[in-house]
């Protein structure tokens, strides 16, 4: 299949699904918007050069901010060529006002389950299929537990206050943002410091907060990362997560400040459960929630080879 992968570097971390897709014997061009010439807005041309069978977008808000024309949609459109996106919604609107955006879309891979429940009430093609991990990038490293708590991530005003209440834990943050609301911070550069961090760390915290519902959470890169390293992982509990890793692979705390010390108290006292649930954690990662296996399995629903 000629696909035609649609993204914006950052990093050097997005073209890396379009090297997925490669390893299921498909033809990838990779065209990255920060390379075009001039007006850095792709055109029904660019897509008209390649005459891909499929066109991949790694984002709907190319769509939106027009960095994808509406003559290059329609021109996919008129020539029934799928596009297809594997994301989420943008966390700070609420759903509905985004739905002009997934219409376009024929194949949609949803990280978030309810969202993706919601756009297919709304008669989309949509499937659930959470982020995940590299196994290069993410992976056991020699313990050295030097850290009881960490958290390493964004801001987010539910975590400003989250992490407040665990200062008397000696709780690190990794997270220069944090600076602004005068919690101490450091900051790390790479997945290489960001697996460190993981192994140094009694206990990996996870606050999967998002900013327009707050009764929601938003299953996020570290909620596959730390199992996928070995390592101990402290969430808060959702039906969506107990999907994934069970109570014997990840720690969990009801969404409350109370339930989250005391399950931190409970976890740093006993090493011993701690490493079994991280190695079982590890194995189902491992087996089940790298991006390879994400990239399987939406090939075998475009494909029609699911079910």
């Amino acid at each position: 299949m000629k696909i035609l992968y649609i993204y914006h570097e950052y990093k050097n971390r997005r073209m890396r699904y379009g090297y997925e897709m490669q390893k299921f014997g498909h033809d990838v061009k990779f065209l990255d918007m920060r390379r075009i010439a001039f007006s850095k807005v792709v055109k029904s041309s660019d897509i008209r050069s390649y005459q891909p069978d499929l066109v991949w977008l790694l984002s709907p808000q190319y769509i939106e901010n027009g960095s994808i024309t509406e003559g290059a949609l329609q021109y996919i459109k008129s020539k029934k060529i799928p596009l297809v996106v594997y994301g989420t919604f943008d966390t700070q609107s609420p759903w509905a006002s985004q739905d002009v955006l997934w219409k376009w879309f024929d194949f949609l891979f949803i990280h978030h389950l309810e969202f993706s429940k919601y756009l297919k009430i709304k008669g989309m093609n949509a499937h659930y299929m959470p982020i995940g991990f590299y196994p290069n990038q993410y992976y056991p490293i020699q313990k050295r537990e030097t850290i009881g708590l960490s958290f390493a991530g964004n801001t987010h005003p539910r975590r400003v206050d989250y992490i407040r209440s665990l200062l008397d834990f000696d709780i690190k943050v990794y997270g220069k943002e944090f600076r602004k609301s005068f919690i101490p911070a450091e900051t790390y550069s790479s997945h290489q410091e960001q697996n460190d961090i993981y192994a140094r760390s009694k206990i990996n915290l996870d606050l999967p907060f998002i900013d327009v519902y707050d009764d929601k959470f938003h299953i996020k890169n570290r909620f596959f990362e730390v199992p996928g390293s070995r390592n101990f992982l402290l969430t808060v509990r959702t039906t969506e997560a107990l999907n994934i890793f069970d109570e014997s692979m990840v720690g969990y705390f009801d969404d409350n400040i109370p339930s989250m010390r005391e399950e931190i108290y409970k976890y740093l006292r006993d090493d011993k459960i701690r490493f079994w649930m991280a190695v079982n954690a590890y194995k189902e990662a491992i087996n089940k929630h790298t991006f390879y296996d994400r990239f399987k399995k939406m090939f075998e629903i475009i494909e029609g080879k699911d079910g």
